[in-house]
């Protein structure tokens, strides 16, 4: 293990180590080019440089404390170490990949955005906690090891994360917003995933958008965000549900046929001129899972084929028009795990 300072100019992060890395900050150049064993420095003495990387490259820790310069490229920096982005730096195009195996390590990103995001590509048991929000432009991966938002904002394109590794998300009181429309979070396979957190959920999308769950019984609040229409696949189980396009228009949030999601709270709502479509994806009801009795509110309208829901005042929710649903009370059973609600 060792430290590598980038001192050769604007010049391309390669294979070739020419005279483009030096032991010390700002110190003769002539070192071997860094390993994934060995920690990489951009720092004030690399100067105002563009560094490109235009093949895969490893490294340790990458951090860029002091850069001014530019970092960019086709390829990915794959790193097994922390991630130091500082503000002062320009970040274009190239991926940078999180590849720990084991042990806790760091991400700051100082405001930059990233092409996209993969924790634990590889088999992994490392732990990555955020120090800053973190922005995609494309997809949020967690495929291995422990990924804790720490808090602070997320957001992205879609978010993945289907497979039986086992690997845990805990998205803390963070606003995770996702901006992609069709399948835009994906838990299609479950399986040993273990997701915490008080959060939400949001997806603004205005085109027509999927939300599969996958049956877990842990997701934070999800919202409705966009005015394409949001389609919830699979029985989950949710602590609320919340739309805020609500103040901007009519949109439209649907349950697959034959599944039962199960909420905690439900803060669905439209307003006078902007009513919230509610319902089963197809002919055929959506069973919602919160309380006895269930009062969609004075302002919703019955669409038809619902049962079990109350539509006058007593608590409920205004302005939704509501078809299809079955909405039922008490106890709840998902995934073989017993609910209570009072």
């Amino acid at each position: 293990m060792a430290n590598r300072y980038w001192v050769g100019g604007s010049a391309t992060w390669d294979s070739t180590a020419g005279s483009k890395w030096a032991l010390t900050s700002g110190g003769a150049g002539g070192q071997a080019v860094p390993t994934s064993t060995d920690d990489v420095f951009l720092d004030a003495a690399s100067g105002a440089v563009t560094v490109t990387v235009n093949t895969v490259q490893s490294c340790l820790s990458l951090n860029c404390t002091g850069f001014t310069g530019t970092l960019t490229g086709t390829a990915t920096i794959t790193f097994y170490g922390n991630l130091t982005l500082v503000s002062g730096m320009t970040l274009s195009s190239v991926g940078i990949r999180p590849s720990a195996t084991s042990g806790s390590w760091t991400i700051t990103t100082a405001g930059k955005t990233l092409a996209g995001m993969a924790f634990g590509l590889n088999a992994s048991t490392a732990t990555w906690t955020l120090n800053d929000a973190l922005t995609t432009t494309s997809v949020i991966q967690v495929v291995n090891g422990t990924v804790n938002t720490n808090n602070f904002a997320v957001s992205g394109g879609t978010f993945f994360s289907s497979s039986t590794n086992t690997r845990t998300f805990n998205t803390g009181s963070s606003t995770l917003t996702f901006t992609s429309g069709g399948t835009v979070w994906n838990c299609t396979t479950a399986t040993n995933l273990t997701l915490s957190g008080t959060g939400t959920i949001s997806l603004t999308s205005a085109s027509v958008k999927t939300f599969i769950g996958g049956g877990i019984q842990t997701y934070p609040t999800l919202n409705q965000g966009g005015a394409g229409a949001l389609t919830v696949t699979g029985s989950n189980q949710f602590a609320d549900i919340t739309n805020t396009y609500a103040s901007t228009g009519a949109t439209s949030v649907l349950f697959t046929a034959g599944t039962t999601n199960v909420f905690t709270a439900f803060n669905l709502t439209g307003q006078a001129t902007r009513v919230c479509t509610l319902g089963s994806a197809t002919a055929a009801q959506a069973t919602l899972q919160k309380s006895t009795t269930w009062y969609m509110g004075a302002n919703s309208t019955n669409g038809g084929n619902n049962t079990n829901l109350v539509f006058t005042a007593g608590g409920g929710i205004d302005y939704l028009s509501v078809s299809y649903i079955n909405g039922t009370g008490a106890t709840a059973s998902n995934n073989a795990n017993f609910l209570n609600f009072f």
